[in-house]
């Protein structure tokens, strides 16, 4: 019984590849690129995976975006974020709410960036 990477038996599985690949692959990229190079990281693996594109990209660079800001906000003593907080005239508690705008806006381009992936992989396939 040949085990292909990119089908495997189960839906979960293959949507926990999907997401771990995304992760990894954006990850490292960012590293060396700018915020966009997730956008074909994430079309690149949406078109190899061929499954639930669009909420696999959201979930799995939202998570990516969310823990690098928190980690970087940790880094630095939570200075930045009551810093960006107060340039918005936002309470101090609310310091905590630029996680979340950061994390959606890397949900969304991820999202957006794995659906167009899967839009390319249906452009090639045979009917």
């Amino acid at each position: 019984m040949k085990f292909n990477i990119f089908r495997p038996k189960s839906n979960s599985l293959h949507n926990l590849l999907q997401f771990t690949f995304m992760v990894v692959i954006s990850g490292f990229l960012s590293r060396f690129f700018p915020f966009w190079i997730i956008l074909p990281a994430t079309a690149i693996v949406a078109f190899l995976f061929n499954k639930s594109a669009f909420a696999t990209g959201f979930l799995a660079i939202g998570f990516l975006w969310l823990s690098y800001a928190i980690w970087l906000d940790q880094q630095n003593q939570q200075i930045l974020s009551r810093q960006i907080a107060l340039l918005f005239q936002l309470p101090e508690y609310m310091d905590k709410f630029i996680f979340v705008i950061t994390g959606f806006m890397g949900a969304f381009w991820g999202g957006i960036g794995a659906a167009t992936g899967r839009s390319f992989r249906r452009l090639f396939e045979r009917y």
